[in-house]
Parts: C-alpha cells; structure tokens; sequence
C-alpha cells in the first residue's frame, strides 16, 4: 500500500563547480533549499544533514 498521508517533493542538479537541490515536504511544511559551488553531491549532503538536524530538533534530541 502507498502511504498517501506523507508526501515529499524534491528536485536535484549540478555540474563540476555548482549542485543545487530543492526538497518540500507535506507533513512538516519545511521547505529546504540548498544551492552550492561544489561538485555534486555538495547540495546533497547539506541537504541530508539539515534534514537530520530538523528531525532531531522536532524529536527533542540532542545534536
């Protein structure tokens, strides 16, 4: 079965030198924006570790 109750959109590009990535989610409402001077997969990675931290925060864990 889908899980229609969250839902995630995102979109991700780069080339040598610049990565950018744009992830929405439905269920929090946060919108992440990630733009890069980097090789991919700069933007990426940012984006994962924002993700992890807003987790963290919305569970009360420490960092």
């Amino acid at each position: 079965t889908i899980d229609r109750s969250h839902w995630g959109i995102g979109i991700a590009g780069g080339a040598p030198g610049i990565n950018a990535m744009l992830e929405m989610d439905g269920q929090t409402g946060y919108t992440i924006i990630v733009l890069s001077n980097y090789d991919p997969p700069a933007a990426r990675d940012i984006a994962q570790m924002i993700r992890r931290y807003l987790k963290a925060v919305k569970n009360g864990d420490t960092l």
